[in-house]
């Protein structure tokens, strides 16, 4: 945590344990509640100018030193994890092993399906600290195959192994053989959705590659700001760029993108504006604007 500090705060480290000093002594606080130390003039550029006291909530947050106690306008609110974490909760350590296995089993209940190699790319490293790579996880999973926590599977047209974890086996065996019908509707999934995480393991499955742009210069965007990914189902077959206008309860879509092999049929026209119906409702507005479509068959602008 202080190595974390020093590389990220430098000559700033000090707020490391000035931030902790005062949420001890006044409780829960947010980044507002400190003074605007080191911040630069003018204008914020976005999310990378967190002012160093943010910086070093995060740094206790994701150590596990705080918790988030309560939200207030979208803001985070941190306290000590002893106020927040329920007393019931056990907090003896978990082996090496205990680790490796509890995140391993996280990432399948995620993904589903993943090949060994994947499941180190689901999180950072610095979010686990345990070895998800080598030999130790080779061991990990063979245990978990032994236990029948796991079991291998194959995946037509890819070569394995891949793995899932045997209590979905059932009602993945039901969807095969068309007992349960498969997912037919359009769904529109956040950047940040597990299934897109890993832009590597996407490609592979859906030859599709994830983009977020929200770092990425305004001129030199394909896909826009906070380009949501579209589902289809078993595919993924474009993306669009949404902006709500809250003052005026309008959904503008700024870009909405097709993969260029996939061709639209009335039936997935139909599932789309119900889609966006849907997007609608759950942003609270009621008009959309379709700004440009690629390409440009189809016509929306009557939702």
């Amino acid at each position: 945590m202080k190595a974390k500090a020093e590389k990220r705060l430098k000559e700033k480290a000090h707020l490391l344990d000035q931030v902790l000093d005062e949420t001890r002594q006044r409780g829960a606080m947010s980044s507002k509640d400190f003074k605007d130390e080191g911040m630069r003039k003018g204008k914020r550029r976005g999310w990378w100018d967190w002012k160093p006291a943010k910086i070093a909530l995060e740094i206790l947050f994701s150590a596990g030193v705080l918790m988030v106690a309560y939200r207030k306008n979208f803001q985070r609110y941190y306290d000590l994890t002893e106020n927040v974490l329920p007393s019931y909760i056990d907090m003896t350590e978990p082996t090496e092993e205990e680790r490796r296995r509890f995140f391993v089993k996280k990432t399948f209940d995620a993904w589903g399906v993943a090949k060994p190699k994947d499941i180190a790319n689901y999180y950072y490293r610095w979010s686990t600290w345990t070895s998800l790579k080598g030999k130790a996880l080779e061991e990990t999973l063979q245990q978990l195959l032994n236990d029948d926590v796991l079991e291998e599977v194959t995946i037509e047209g890819d070569h394995g192994p891949y793995c899932m974890l045997t209590k979905d086996s059932e009602i993945a065996q039901r969807v095969a053989e068309g007992e349960i019908a498969s997912f037919d509707k359009v769904t529109f999934l956040s950047p940040f959705d597990n299934l897109t995480w890993s832009k590597e393991r996407i490609k592979t499955l859906f030859n599709f590659t994830p983009r977020f742009e929200a770092y990425v210069p305004k001129d030199k965007r394909k896909f826009g700001y906070y380009a949501m990914n579209i589902l289809y189902k078993n595919r993924l077959i474009g993306r669009f760029d949404p902006k709500v206008h809250r003052d005026r309860n309008v959904l503008e879509v700024k870009l909405l993108r097709f993969e260029e092999n996939f061709r639209p049929s009335d039936e997935f026209e139909e599932k789309l504006i119900d889609a966006f119906k849907s997007f609608m409702e759950f942003n609270r507005a009621k008009e959309i604007i379709f700004r440009k479509i690629i390409p440009d068959r189809m016509k929306l602008n009557n939702l």
